[in-house]
């Protein structure tokens, strides 16, 4: 990401205290600048999503009009070209896996991150997300080659059996009129 270009980020997180401790590191890591757009709800955030794009969406699993992963999973089929990373005050691990193999980029433990691992968290989802992006449109090329490759190695497969045939054929002809 170009330093110059601000990263737009929506966050959507319904606790005012962790919201100003959000923005408070976002300002303390000014590497990149950030364009925040906050919702406290996860319907209010749908709306922002069909009239702007974002670099990168911010999502609290304890939000009062979406329970648990529901906005995880409704994230990821609606806007499946945008990084996601998880907030939750939640400290078992397997909230955090799940959430990964959902497709979140990346969780962050409510209480348990700085600025330092905020910012680190942000521009790795983003990469990362990039990468993802790139090797699944190279899978999608790689599959198109393929089946390419197979309608072509078909046709010449016929082609061939086709010579065949008219060899056989004129191989016939020739023993007819030779005799």
């Amino acid at each position: 990401m170009n330093h110059d270009t601000p990263r737009k980020i929506l966050l959507i997180e319904d606790n005012p205290v962790d919201v100003s401790l959000f923005k408070e590191y976002l300002e303390r890591t000014e590497k990149v600048k950030t364009e925040l757009t906050v919702t406290n709800l996860f319907a209010d955030a749908l709306g922002y999503l069909g009239f702007n794009r974002f670099d990168l969406i911010i999502l609290d699993l304890g939000l009062p009009d979406v329970i648990g992963t529901e906005g995880i999973e409704y994230l990821k089929k609606s806007i499946p070209n945008t990084p996601l990373i998880i907030l939750t005050g939640c400290e078992d691990p397997e909230v955090g896996m799940n959430a990964i193999q959902l497709g979140a980029q990346d969780y962050l433990i409510k209480g348990k991150f700085d600025a330092f691992l905020l910012d680190k968290s942000i521009g790795y989802a983003i990469e990362r997300h990039k990468l993802y992006l790139e090797m699944k449109n190279i899978n999608l090329q790689l599959t198109n080659n393929i089946k390419q490759l197979e309608l072509t190695n078909n046709a010449l497969l016929n082609s061939r059996e086709s010579v065949i045939c008219y060899k056989n054929e004129l191989e016939t002809l020739r023993l007819k009129f030779a005799s």
